[in-house]
């Protein structure tokens, strides 16, 4: 465990280089104009968006200044590796989820005067759960392929899922959108319920992406 918590640290001091001043501020102004023009659920999903993008960072260090070896040498198992690393994705989810609920809660009393607290909960808890996922997705690829080989691969859901819901609106005459609200009102009327069910769905799915990622990882010639 304590192996595990180091590599986890030294992720974090990976991706120092990229927590600037600059890229926060970048992130904010777009996350302020995102969600003040298009409602606090869309800022909020622009802003965590970039978890995934820190997320990947360092799979491609590891790659670029081959610290695969080094890892061996210093008798790092493959497994706290990975381990390590779904914690490090974790506290970037958490860390960004936080931020721009804040940033939200901001946003929306400057330009509404007013803002629904549970309603926001409820839309980040959401978002959490949406972008961890697509991270259990892209994982066992990157752990399997590399950074190099893996990252066009791994934006695939960005793609398929918008042209999934647009087929399945034209093709099959469906109402996504009102679905959508439909199951935002169900989420609101018992959100203990249904986040109950969607945390249970949470952990089963970070567990077969875990298992995979060893799987894969530990299969890997370096």
């Amino acid at each position: 465990m304590n192996k595990t918590i180091a590599f986890t640290r030294l992720d974090i001091i990976t991706i120092k280089p990229y927590l600037t001043l600059k890229n926060f501020l970048i992130f904010t102004f777009l996350c302020v104009f995102f969600g003040g023009f298009s409602g606090g659920i869309t800022g909020m999903a622009f802003f965590m968006g970039y978890s995934l993008l820190y997320s990947s960072y360092p799979f491609a260090s590891s790659e670029i200044s081959d610290l695969e070896m080094l890892y061996s040498t210093l008798s790092i198992r493959r497994k706290d590796v990975v381990s390590g690393r779904y914690i490090f994705a974790l506290i970037v989810d958490l860390v960004s989820g936080i931020s721009s609920f804040i940033l939200t809660v901001i946003v929306k009393f400057i330009f509404d005067g007013k803002f629904d607290i549970t309603e926001l909960a409820i839309n980040l808890l959401a978002l959490f759960f949406a972008f961890s996922i697509i991270q259990a997705f892209q994982f066992p690829i990157y752990f399997k392929m590399g950074y190099s080989k893996a990252k066009a691969m791994v934006y695939l859901p960005f793609i398929i899922i918008p042209l999934t819901i647009l087929l399945a609106e034209k093709l099959l005459n469906l109402d996504i959108e009102g679905s959508i609200i439909t199951l935002s009102n169900s989420f609101l009327s018992n959100p203990i319920l249904i986040y109950g069910i969607l945390f249970l769905i949470w952990i089963l799915i970070i567990s077969i992406s875990y298992y995979f990622s060893n799987k894969f990882y530990s299969e890997r010639d370096f």
